[in-house]
């Protein structure tokens, strides 16, 4: 509360105060006022919007003549528990739900008629306009009047000269009366009730950080506070409106960019008579060509084929082109599409049909993947992700102008693979309906899964008899060995199990079939238990490199490449600085293949090495499928892959390095015998290799659903998401789905009765990231900071790694060095980014060479065409209609640093973390997750190396995506803020006086952390005119004047009301300048203010960094790459 001399902000205050003291001391009659108008309530702290059972606040009430029995109560809410791990949902739904439940209709009920009397003596027409706030102050701060009545005026005439506080408060006496009273009461809680209310916060919100008493520092607020009062009082009459998400009007459509033809003219080839007719004898001698008729007449009497064939049988190449070119089959101006998993495979399949063609690829046949659409008029053969494939059907769901789908590789099983086979199928049963309707479909899968894929195309639903077409491959033999085997070829001891595992193995192991004495165990599960616990499962690299030295040694020429299948993009630098270190780095010719590649790139690995080199690959599991690099003849095989997993109870994402299945072993040895006999090392002893899976996990079944939920919904607007997926090849279990779902309703995207797509909802559908981010572009444009945030949110969605990591201890340091140099004390890993990119793309220079090679030039490629992308989108959806020039209005604000930040912070919230300090020394600091999960930063982060006295007034970081690795729970990407800041993002945000907390709080030590800003009084501070701010129920507390605490209350209420206003209405004219004016001044970051720090794109660090070092000159390091 806030104290009598506390109060008064204009003269003669106090003796006002003493007046309506006098007058309210035998009032009885109550109206509540939270329930007449919550929005006016919440420039009164006192009364909290976000009140409930456990309240530890005093909050008031207005109310009218039959008082108690009308009073409003707040529905109880589920209190925050730590061990709830989803957090993120929850929290998401009780900021939202606050705001609803507090929008009520305007002074229910107020106007009720009254006998009672004015008491005589009182004149309330001898206090001005100036005392509406004053009075009801006052009245909050003097803890022994608990009402205030306000009579009526006598007359019509009077009514301009009576207190102004009814009518600011939106409510007017009853015409033509002159007996009515209305009554403000308190509504008062026992010392009892307010102490239980704090144990509870003491009790059930107990977490392993500091829970004592911290001082909030917020200079600008206490300096600036009238001015934020008065801006913030403006609004109110605004904020009236109850805020629901609504599907009207959200079902518009809107053309994806997916163009049908992308090239302007059709590419022309001079191809060599010779090798035009070798390449049509090989096709002929390709099994799959064998094959034709059957595959043509099954095609031609059903609607659904499915197609098994041996590694290099030619199917992916040969298929599509014999039923496009089989005459009678098909309409000549129809398409017939070919999915791949990957982009790689699309593009590089693509060229090899138009080569054997005789044809330019872009011609007849040719290729769509992301940002790379090779297609022209004159194109009939598609190959295309299946990415793509699903953004297709979402703007053509009956795919017009195709004869026939063929889906690849389905045995990778992939969510976009997943629902591709969903939706075409539902395409095929619901065809029979249309007269005329012929799209045919052809799965291609591996052997094992015939009889799953057999059993969903059922002949009932689909109308026809599903053929089965078996093709065997023409693999040369290839000879496979094991670890064993490797280890006696290089004349090494025979492999054990690493010694971590032995304690916990039974005594003996059977050498032949690796089962544990005992018959417990197996080595196998052994090993699964352990992954990921110890190094020493991972990629052996010099046990790689033996193998490559010898085969090098011993092979008959260097026409003989190898493949090495890696985990991922870092294990595949690794082995190539071992390899440059080594003496063969003067014969090898070293080729990467990776997720992030160009085509310039994968077009490298498919030609000869320079004379007196032989060719080594470095391959993740994309060059499994699809890609036929001729002159392998040799694949080294760690059997491990790089995956992820999430679970949906902890609301969390698994990345390990794993085993791979049989299939993928299968894949991967096939590659040695494509076109000569060849030799693959399975890097695991041979009976723990027979003990692997079939099959990996689906991806549906291991991913989060928000996306594929939306999207479905998108396609199909009238279904249930979990009904719709009940339809899949495997169901994902309703935990992931009915999650999924409910964080779609609490960002608005989904309407909380019936599931229908909202207008925000219709948005994020076309936005190719995740749902969470999609949203932030939208408040991004709210705020004016589009521009920044698409960069931010375009490297969140990347799956590249920016940076190039090195071994040594000494490019450790040059690294860091490196990253807190461009930083400049920002601590934040966001903002890191996007000066590194403004600074590339303002340069025109190869990031390897501007940034001394630690930054990798594909990435930042990348995020340029996906932030390009983003911004088309958002400026061409509903919430910039009617602008001339909408990525200019949405970006008018790009250059405030504090704008950028508080846009990423309020929508990742709650995914914020706390830093923790254990000694009270410049010490560095632990992460505390809001779920009271300790984690830690990666390696590349700026604050992996922060101390204590780096950091400044942050207390909080914020983060998107939180990871359990090897090393345990990990944050990608974080940026640190104030409590202020954060203050203006909670759920809950509860003030209680000082003098109401317990003294215990006060004074106790009895916390594992010490307090990263002590509260102690200073001089000059009195207790009553202090008040504590309790952040989510009490996992902080901070303590500042009533004054400031009050401010930053009215601040976060108006910031959330008006953000869910312009996401539900689809208009972002709904959020006000005047509320981004309050944001800024809030945060200490002042549009008007350039000498702050606030201004840093044009006037960056980052590029006083680049010309100080020589960064355009390049550096010691630019011959790492």
């Amino acid at each position: 509360m806030t104290s009598n001399n506390q109060v008064g902000r204009h003269p003669g205050d106090q003796a006002r105060n003493n007046y309506f003291r006098q007058y309210t001391e035998n009032d009885s009659c109550i109206m509540d006022f939270q329930k007449a108008h919550p929005n006016y309530t919440s420039h009164f702290p006192h009364a909290n919007i976000f009140s409930d059972e456990n309240e530890v606040t005093n909050t008031f009430a207005l109310t009218g003549r039959h008082g108690p029995q009308n009073a409003w109560s707040p529905p109880p809410r589920k209190p925050v528990q730590v061990e709830d791990r989803s957090f993120s949902v929850m929290a998401e739904r009780d900021r939202n739900s606050g705001l609803r439940d507090a929008q009520k209709d305007f002074f229910h009920g107020a106007n009720v008629p009254s006998n009672e009397t004015r008491e005589p003596g009182m004149n309330f027409r001898t206090i001005g306009r100036e005392m509406d706030h004053t009075v009801v102050r006052g009245y909050l701060s003097n803890d022994g009047v608990e009402q205030l009545r306000i009579p009526s005026p006598e007359t019509k005439g009077e009514d301009k000269k009576i207190p102004i506080v009814p009518r600011t408060f939106g409510t007017r006496y009853p015409p033509g009366t002159s007996c009515h009273v209305m009554t403000l009461r308190k509504r008062q809680r026992s010392r009892e009730a307010q102490g239980g209310c704090l144990a509870t916060f003491r009790s059930t919100i107990q977490t392993k950080g500091f829970q004592g008493l911290q001082r909030l520092i917020a200079p600008r607020v206490e300096y600036m506070g009238e001015v934020i009062d008065g801006l913030t009082r403006l609004l109110l009459p605004r904020m009236t409106r109850e805020v629901k998400p609504s599907d009207e009007g959200a079902h518009e459509s809107y053309p994806l960019a997916i163009a049908r033809c992308g090239l302007q003219s059709i590419p022309q080839c001079a191809m060599p008579e010779k090798r035009y007719r070798f390449l049509k004898e090989f096709r002929r001698s390709l099994p799959s060509y064998r094959h034709k008729d059957f595959i043509v007449e099954s095609v031609q009497r059903s609607s659904v084929v499915v197609i098994s064939g041996g590694a290099g049988c030619g199917k992916t190449t040969q298929i599509p082109q014999m039923l496009y070119d089989e005459e009678g089959l098909f309409d000549k101006n129809l398409q017939v599409i070919c999915t791949q998993p990957r982009r790689i495979s699309a593009i590089s399949v693509a060229q090899r049909v138009a080569e054997e063609r005789g044809e330019a690829c872009g011609a007849s046949c040719g290729y769509i993947v992301r940002f790379d659409n090779n297609t022209s008029e004159k194109t009939r053969i598609i190959y295309m992700t299946t990415g793509i494939l699903l953004r297709l059907l979402q703007a053509d769901p009956i795919l017009e102008g195709v004869s026939c789908v063929i889906v690849d590789e389905a045995q990778e099983r992939s969510v976009e693979t997943d629902l591709c086979l969903l939706l075409l199928r539902d395409l095929i049963v619901e065809g029979k309906k249309y007269s005329g309707s012929y799209m045919k479909l052809v799965v291609m899968s591996a052997a094992s899964q015939l009889e799953q894929l057999m059993s969903y195309f059922s002949p009932e639903e689909i109308g026809s008899e599903v053929p089965v077409v078996m093709i065997r491959g023409t693999l040369h033999p290839v000879r496979e060995y094991y670890l064993e085997d490797a280890h006696g070829w290089l004349g090494l001891p025979p492999p054990s199990i690493p010694s971590s595992y032995e304690a916990s193995r039974p005594p003996t192991v059977d050498g032949e079939t690796n089962v544990c004495g005992g018959g417990t165990q197996t080595v196998y599960e052994e090993i699964m238990r352990n992954i990921g616990k110890s190094h020493q499962v991972n990629v052996c690299f010099d046990l790689v490199l033996d193998i490559v030295r010898e085969i090098h040694r011993t092979s008959r020429g260097n026409s003989e490449s190898i493949l090495i299948f890696l985990p991922g993009r870092s294990e595949i630098f690794r082995m190539e600085k071992m390899i440059k270190s080594s003496e063969l780095c003067k014969t090898l010719f070293l080729i990467k293949l990776h997720s992030s590649i160009t085509a310039e790139e994968l077009s490298c690995a498919f030609i000869r090495p320079p004379k007196g080199f032989r060719k080594v690959v470095l391959a993740t599991n994309i060059a499994e499928a699809s890609i036929t690099i001729d002159d392998i003849v040799y694949v080294i095989d760690s059997c491990l892959t790089r995956e992820q997993s999430y679970d949906p109870e902890g609301n969390m994402m698994h990345w390990r390095t794993s085993l791979i299945s049989r299939a993928n072993g299968r894949q991967r040895c096939g590659l040695a015998g494509r076109c000569r006999p060849g030799v693959c090392f399975h890097l695991l002893p041979h009976g723990l290799y027979e003990k692997l899976p079939e099959f990996q996990t689906p991806d549906i079944l291991k991913v989060p659903l928000e996306g594929v939920c939306l999207n479905l919904k998108a396609l199909r607007p009238n279904e249930a998401c979990m009904n719709i997926l009940r339809r899949c090849l495997d169901v994902p279990s309703e935990c992931s789905v009915s999650r999924a779902v409910e964080l779609l309703k609490n960002i608005g995207a989904l309407t909380p009765d019936m599931e229908s797509l909202t207008h925000i909802g219709s948005v994020l559908s076309r936005l190719p990231l995740h749902p969470l981010l999609g949203r932030m572009l939208i408040v991004a444009s709210c705020l004016g900071v589009l521009d920044p945030i698409a960069t931010i949110a375009a490297f969140l969605s990347s799956k590249g790694t920016l940076f190039i990591l090195h071994e040594s201890q000494e490019e450790k340091e040059k690294f860091i060095k490196f990253i807190h140099s461009i930083d400049n004390s920002f601590c934040s890993d966001h903002l890191l980014i996007l000066k590194i990119f403004d600074v590339w793309k303002g340069s025109g220079v190869d990031a390897s060479h501007l940034f001394h090679g630690y930054v990798s030039g594909a990435v930042l490629q990348s995020i340029n065409q996906v932030k390009n992308e983003l911004v088309h989108i958002v400026c061409d959806s509903v919430y910039l209609q009617g602008l001339r020039h909408p990525m200019e209005y949405a970006s008018r604000n790009s250059k405030n640093i504090g704008l950028v930040r508080f846009a990423a912070l309020w929508s990742c919230y709650p995914k914020i973390a706390s830093l923790e300090y254990s000694r009270s020394d410049d010490c560095q600091p632990q992460l505390l997750c809001w779920d009271d999960e300790f984690s830690q930063t990666l390696y590349t982060s700026v604050l992996h190396m922060k101390r204590r006295k780096d950091l400044n007034d942050f207390a909080f970081v914020f983060y998107f995506e939180r990871m359990l690795t090897e090393r345990g729970f990990t944050l990608r990407d974080v940026t640190a803020v104030t409590p202020v800041e954060v203050a203006l993002c909670l759920r809950e945000l509860t003030l209680l006086p000082i003098k109401d907390v317990p003294p215990e709080l006060l004074s106790s030590t009895d916390f594992r952390m010490t307090p990263l800003f002590p509260f102690t009084f200073h001089r000059g501070e009195r207790r009553r005119d202090m008040g504590v701010l309790f952040f989510d129920g009490g996992k902080k507390a901070f303590v500042t004047s009533m004054r400031v605490a009050e401010t930053i209350l009215n601040v976060r209420n108006c910031v959330n009301y008006f953000f869910q206003l312009s996401i539900a209405d689809g208009n972002v004219g709904c959020f006000p300048d005047s509320v981004v004016d309050i944001i800024v001044q809030t945060i200490s970051h002042p549009l008007n203010d350039t000498t702050d720090r606030s201004c840093f794109i044009g006037n960056d660090p980052c590029s006083t960094w680049v010309s100080e070092c020589g960064g355009l000159g390049g550096g010691d390091n630019n011959d790492q790459l």
